[in-house]
C-alpha cells in the first residue's frame, strides 16, 4: 500500500500556459451566463402562461363561464397564487381578450 507521491513541478512557462487556458475556459462560461440565465427566465415565464391558459380552460369548462379575475380562480382552486413575472419580478397582469 505504498502510494506513490506525485510532483507537480511545473515551469514558469508551463504555469503561465495552464493559467491562460484555465482564464480563457473561465471567461468563455462567464460571457454566456448572463444570456443563459435571460433564456431560463423566458422560459419559466412562458410555462407560466401556458399554466394560466390550461387552469382557464379548466375553469370555463367545468364553470361553464369565463373567470372574471385570477383571485376567483385562486379561490376556486385552480391556481395556487397570482404568477409571478420573472423577467420583471413583478405579479402578472391578464388582459381581457374578447373573441372576434
Amino acid at each position: 500500500m505504498n502510494a506513490k507521491k506525485v510532483s507537480w513541478n511545473l515551469t514558469a512557462l508551463e504555469r503561465v500556459v495552464y493559467g491562460i487556458a484555465l482564464l480563457t475556459i473561465l471567461l468563455a462560461v462567464a460571457a454566456r451566463y448572463p444570456e443563459s440565465v435571460a433564456r431560463s427566465k423566458q422560459a419559466v415565464w412562458k410555462q407560466e402562461r401556458i399554466l394560466v391558459l390550461h387552469a382557464i380552460k379548466d375553469y370555463v369548462i367545468e364553470k361553464k363561464k369565463q373567470p372574471q379575475s385570477i383571485q376567483e380562480m385562486i379561490d376556486a382552486g385552480y391556481l395556487r397564487s397570482i404568477p409571478v413575472n420573472p423577467i420583471t419580478g413583478e405579479e402578472a397582469i391578464l388582459e381581457e381578450v374578447t373573441a372576434p
